[in-house]
């Protein structure tokens, strides 16, 4: 469990200032802001289901 606490913390220091700023030009790149925001979402949302399946 303290490893997998650890690798969270990593994880939430690295993915923070690098997700902040590909979604900060995500809009800017495509012109509006709701089509970035649902890709973010799916990113989000598969990366989630990807790391559940790898640890059950």
């Amino acid at each position: 469990m303290i490893g997998g606490a650890a690798a969270g913390r990593i994880g939430a220091v690295i993915g923070t200032p690098g997700g902040a700023g590909v979604r900060g030009a995500l809009p800017h790149a495509m012109g509006r802001d709701l089509p970035a925001a649902l890709r973010e979402d799916v990113v989000s949302a598969g990366g989630a289901v990807l790391i559940v399946i790898m640890f059950t």
